[in-house]
């Protein structure tokens, strides 16, 4: 069970003397917004109109987190408000199953300015992302937001002496670290993955942490990294803090990042 609110801050400078009450305009739903706000004599929008926006949600089920934008918003969506509404809080009730949904929170018309704040209250386990792209040009803006260029995954694990602590490149027990695997697919523009590494523990009681992120062969059933591999970026030196992080550039290929402590 899902209650997803969308609220907007009331804005003090009404709309350019262009706009109009009504408008003639058509959302993707084909729906209108609400009516109940009427122009006044001037033709400016009367009531909450000229402090509040049309605003709606429409919420769609993927089948993985990477998608293809573009065609998932072809198809109708799974659930979504009745309509755009000029109101300060629209509200939207769903039941829904397990798996990956995207949710867009929009205006219904183009190019309007507002600012929301979008709470999402869940009688089960959740977790959010956002949608990313490089801003680096309009084209790669389009081509990121058509193949749905966006991707959040977590792993957890343990660093258990005589096991999985292998500690650093010092030691050759590096090889037997949690190894990760992950896979980029998209030439890169600027950073393309982020990787942060968490220790669950209080700040004292720390260990000093990093990871090193290696290729390796696609398909490959053998070991994933040999003790004499180069990484391909690093996260070091260790420190001791509860969380490390890297921004990096990879080409597309097959990668497995390798966590460790220092010891």
């Amino acid at each position: 069970e899902l209650l997803l609110s969308l609220s907007q801050r009331r804005r003090e400078t009404p709309p350019a003397p262009g706009f109009r009450g009504k408008l003639d305009g058509r959302s993707s739903d084909s729906r209108t917004p609400d009516p109940s706000g009427e122009s006044g004599e001037d033709g400016q929008p009367s009531g909450r109109h000229r402090h509040y926006q049309a605003i709606g949600l429409h919420l769609w089920k993927v089948e993985k987190r990477r998608f293809n934008l573009a065609r998932t918003l072809n198809k109708p969506p799974c659930a979504s408000t009745d309509c755009h509404s000029y109101d300060r809080e629209v509200t939207l009730h769903a039941h829904l199953s397990p798996g990956f949904y995207l949710l867009i929170p929009s205006t219904f018309l183009q190019d309007a300015e507002a600012r929301f704040l979008l709470r999402v209250f869940s009688s089960g386990p959740l977790s959010l992302s956002t949608v990313k792209a490089p801003p680096s040009s309009a084209v790669a803006l389009e081509i990121s937001l058509s193949k749905g260029e966006w991707e959040a995954s977590s792993s957890e694990g343990r660093w258990v002496p005589g096991a999985t602590a292998g500690g650093s490149r010092n030691f050759p027990s590096h090889v037997s670290n949690p190894c990760i695997p992950f896979a980029v697919s998209l030439e890169p523009n600027g950073a393309n993955v982020r990787i942060t590494l968490r220790q669950h523990c209080p700040a004292r009681d720390c260990q000093p942490i990093g990871f090193h992120v290696y290729q390796v062969p696609g398909g490959s059933r053998g070991p994933p990294i040999s003790p004499d591999q180069e990484p391909q970026a690093s996260c070091v030196p260790h420190c001791y803090t509860q969380e490390v992080s890297l921004a990096l550039s990879l080409a597309p290929g097959s990668y497995a990042v390798v966590p460790s402590t220092y010891e």
